[in-house]
């Protein structure tokens, strides 16, 4: 009965299920739907795509809720004990099998797995095998069935192993794609713990992206501004120079150069330091938009953070006492100001001034500050 419903005669039911497997590539929810439309193209009941982790062993990735293969008691114990999967894995990547083509029902009533875990909740038949093997992870098909239903018949495991590649290639493009989005999810965490804003724009300030202290910075609309997606100086002459850096960016080509910029800010703070760096449309960076960008790197000197003593203790090997000094000094402070505000004696000041340009391999004190300003500033807060 089964056989008609899912033989090869039905070529529009197959494409339909084959139709599912791509969208679910990019579907939020799309394997489940995917996996339905399969269980019902063959009959079954229930039936699941489970990703095994080759090194770690552990399942992970998308099993569906109302599967019995997702519940934590297969996950965490029946899965060592799963023979059908046991002889999946001699099998070559796409084979398809049916356990009752390896599995007699005298076999089945001595066997521990079938008898305690899948007979109690009707998973008498599966067919299924795997369908993807990449560096990192296993994916296996199957689709059950009952008792009352019965086993898989030959024709219908046809039409599975018919269906298998296509699960395969959709499943590849759904870990390279889970990848690069993980890539991209990575850089974003990354360049927002920088203190300085980075913007990428088009040769007419039309922002792609930006990080988050670059969007405080124009947020406040002191001297740079957002107006309609596009990155703005406040005054006439700072605008035209920005639009000429980044046209000289974006239209260079391989002569394509870069510039920095100084913008006042209306508030009397210290101006932005902005600098304009170009991005080839080659590069993959400007690929999705097939144009050339430009990166724009805002310093706001007014919030530039000190380094941190704890990072200066890590670096240099500094007593906690030393790294307050240096963080003093990076700050603008004065020996004597720095002495008078902790209550120590200039003697003392001196000293660990001098400790701090041994072991930061310094000779002077400008020196030392120098080196501490091109210490790399993250947006991270903490404790001097």
């Amino acid at each position: 009965m089964h056989v008609a419903a899912a033989s090869g005669a039905d070529e529009g039911a197959i494409d339909l299920v084959v139709g599912g497997f791509y969208e679910a590539v990019t579907a939020s929810d799309g394997w489940t739907a995917a996996v339905d439309a399969l269980v019902k193209l063959l009959g079954g009941f229930d039936g699941q795509l489970l990703l095994l982790g080759r090194e770690s062993g552990a399942f992970f990735g998308e099993p569906r809720p109302s599967s019995l293969m997702g519940q934590e008691a297969y996950l965490t114990h029946w899965s060592a004990y799963d023979v059908r999967r046991m002889v999946v894995e001699r099998q070559p990547i796409g084979t398809m099998i049916a356990c009752n083509q390896h599995f007699a029902e005298d076999y089945v009533r001595h066997n521990a797995f079938y008898q305690e875990f899948l007979v109690p909740h009707e998973w008498r038949f599966a067919a299924g095998g795997r369908v993807m093997v990449a560096a990192d992870v296993t994916a296996y098909v199957a689709v059950h069935r009952s008792p009352r239903q019965g086993p898989f018949e030959p024709q219908e495991l046809g039409v599975l192993s018919q269906l298998a590649p296509h699960l395969g290639r959709a499943l590849r493009l759904h870990s390279d794609l889970a990848q690069i989005r993980d890539v991209g999810h990575a850089l974003e965490v990354a360049l927002n713990q920088l203190a300085l804003g980075a913007i990428v724009a088009d040769a007419l300030g039309r922002v792609v992206a930006l990080n988050h202290a670059a969007e405080v910075i124009l947020a406040a609309s002191d001297g740079l501004a957002l107006r309609r997606g596009t990155v703005a100086a406040g005054r006439t002459r700072e605008e035209t120079a920005l639009l000429r850096l980044l046209s000289e960016a974006t239209h260079g080509g391989t002569r394509a150069r870069g510039g920095a910029l100084s913008v006042p800010r209306p508030s009397g703070r210290r101006p932005y330091a902005l600098e304009v760096m170009p991005l080839p449309a080659w590069s993959p960076a400007c690929s999705s938009w097939q144009r050339p960008l430009a990166l724009m790197l805002v310093t706001d000197p007014e919030k530039r953070p000190a380094p941190l003593g704890r990072r200066l203790i890590d670096l240099f090997g500094l007593t906690p006492a030393e790294a307050r000094l240096a963080v003093e000094l990076a700050k603008g402070g004065r020996l004597e100001d720095i002495a008078a505000k902790h209550g120590v004696r200039m003697p003392t000041v001196r000293s660990q001034l001098r400790a701090l340009l041994m072991k930061t391999e310094t000779h002077r004190q400008s020196e030392l500050i120098g080196l501490l300003a091109r210490l790399p500033a993250t947006a991270a807060r903490g404790c001097p």
